[in-house]
């Protein structure tokens, strides 16, 4: 964008702007469009990080943003809300899971070690939930409110609801053996679970089990596309994956790489993506084939998919490092997180991935942040003595700061608000600039490249008021001579306008005569018209006239005598 001062000189009933003006408007359109702005880059950083004792298991309420971090050394559960600690929450001996329902805002923690669920709702156990022996799974359906828990070693699902407010009751639905993972359809509210040992998955809807689906060899992990009802089983030994399209009798089995570990889906791209442990990469599976590789860190351990900007997580244990797969770029960036890291979970609505960070009792926030860009446009011309406000628009996460360099036309002044990316030119310009002076704006927020944009405002002059014309002047019949009046009226439905005449007698008051509409128009008929008041004033003035005529000649004659 530029600032060109237009000054222009208008001569009266000229509509030609001077050359000088046109030539003065010429920067508009040369630096008044900003350079072509470069693509923004997209950046992933840890930009805090939360002190937890040895956190296992982390879970996030999407809605109001609540994380529960499972400590396995204190069997507890530390609550932050925004970024701040709340508070730490006794639960069962050795914690090893946590689902979060984000429309009831509550979370359910299973402890293996007590064969319960500890119920938390407004930072306070509500509840605790005797379940079967060794729960070490749970999976959410938020659209009822039902909990469904995976029992390692009693072969079975506890499946909790919450009966009466504040009251919860499990049920228990007996499955495979080993069940390791559980996951729900959340459209069809379908329960999924992974019966390791028996090489199968049984599906639960209510309180039963309608089919169970054979799978290969040492299945171990799950996810599920609620939108096309397809699930997506971890066979480890058997390296690939078994995909189950709603209820179709028939599984797809697509092979993946070396140990594959972990599974998660996105529901919008309809993507599965499969951590493969000593291939050291991940699989991307879409439509029941492998749609590519993508290579992470070593001993990649567990991932989570924002469906919001279609990127993958990947944490990387050894590694101490986080492969953040954006969309289908072919690359991928690393961040550095703690040692020993364990699970991750995803905020979309705050764009950001919480890392269990085991070895440094922490839990690592990562951010993913855009650099700034210019959306505004150039500046609307300015005129003199007239208030002006032009507000500069940026795109950024995190909202980028503003700053300009430069001069503005003398009354105007630049503003920029704090932490909402804009600023505001505003002010009443009050002189006219010699020649256009530039000015740059630049917005940053600590991601590369810096924003800016060279603009222009142009400043016109205020415009001239309205001139009104002369009015002609009247010629007289004669010197000293009078004008009529002319008369104008209603009467009935009629309307009509009078006509005076004048003659004009020396050293004497005019005489006039004229017809007034009133006494010419009919009570309804409207007989009033332009033609019959003509007639009548015609005949008044020739009357007038000739009495003056005659008055004249008597006047003569004893002039005379004298």
């Amino acid at each position: 964008m530029v600032v060109t001062m237009l000054r222009t000189h208008q001569a009266p009933h000229s509509p030609l702007v001077p050359l000088g003006a046109l030539v003065a408007l010429l920067p508009l359109t040369l630096a008044g469009i900003p350079a072509l702005a470069l693509a923004a880059t997209t950046v992933y950083r840890v930009t805090s990080t939360l002190t937890v004792n040895a956190p296992l298991a982390v879970a996030v309420d999407t809605i109001d943003h609540t994380l529960y971090a499972v400590n396995s050394a204190g069997s507890t559960v530390t609550v932050f809300r925004g970024g701040v600690f709340v508070r730490a929450l006794s639960i069962g001996a050795d914690a090893t899971a946590v689902a979060v329902d984000s429309t009831t805002h509550t979370a359910y923690v299973t402890n293996a070690g007590s064969s319960n669920v500890t119920v938390i709702r407004a930072d306070t156990v509500v509840g605790t939930v005797g379940v079967g022996t060794a729960p070490t799974s749970v999976a959410i359906d938020d659209t009822t409110g039902t909990a469904y828990v995976g029992n390692r070693l009693s072969n079975s699902v506890s499946i909790i609801r919450e009966t009466t407010p504040g009251a919860f009751a499990a049920t228990t639905v007996p499955v495979g053996t080993l069940p390791v993972a559980v996951a729900v359809d959340t459209a069809t509210h379908t329960a999924y679970v992974v019966n390791t040992l028996s090489t199968n998955v049984s599906e639960i809807v209510g309180n039963a089990v309608v089919r169970t689906v054979s799978v290969n060899t040492d299945p171990d992990a799950i996810a599920v596309d609620s939108t096309t009802h397809t699930a997506y089983v971890v066979n480890n030994t058997s390296q690939n994956v078994s995909v189950i399209e709603g209820t179709s009798i028939l599984t797809t089995t697509v092979p993946v790489g070396a140990d594959p570990r972990a599974v998660a889906v996105d529901p919008v791209t309809h993507t599965a993506y499969v951590l493969n442990a000593q291939s050291t990469n991940v699989t991307e599976i879409r439509a029941r084939a492998v749609l590519r590789t993508v290579s992470v860190n070593a001993d990649p351990d567990s991932l989570a998919v924002d469906s919001a900007t279609h990127t993958a997580y990947v944490v990387n244990n050894t590694s101490q490092n986080v492969s953040v797969i954006e969309g289908e770029s072919a690359l991928t960036q690393t961040v550095a997180v703690g040692s020993d890291a364990r699970q991750i979970v995803v905020d979309p609505t705050l764009g950001s991935a919480i890392v269990a960070d085991y070895g440094k009792n922490r839990l690592s926030v990562i951010s993913r942040q855009t650099s700034p860009t210019i959306t505004s446009g150039t500046p609307p011309a300015a005129i003199i003595g007239e208030p002006y406000s032009f507000t500069i628009t940026t795109t950024g996460t995190p909202s980028p700061t503003l700053a300009l360099t430069g001069a503005l036309p003398p009354g105007l002044a630049f503003a920029a608000a704090a932490g909402s990316g804009t600023g505001t030119i505003s002010g009443t310009p009050t002189s006219l600039p010699v020649s256009p002076v530039p000015f740059t704006v630049t917005a940053s927020n600590g991601v590369d490249p810096v924003a800016s944009a060279t603009l222009t405002l142009v400043v016109q002059p205020a415009p001239a008021p309205p001139t009104t014309p002369p009015t002609p002047p009247i010629d007289p019949l004669a010197p000293g001579g009078g004008a009529g009046t002319a008369g104008a009226g209603t009467a009935g439905g009629g309307t009509g306008t009078g006509i005076g005449t004048g003659i004009g007698i020396p050293n004497r008051p005019g005489v006039g005569t004229g017809a007034d509409a009133r006494h010419l128009a009919s009570t309804g008929s409207g007989l009033a018209s332009g033609w019959s008041i003509l007639a009548a004033a015609a005949a008044a003035a020739i009357l007038g006239l000739a009495a003056t005529l005659s008055a004249r000649r008597r006047i003569r004659p004893l002039t005379r005598r004298v």
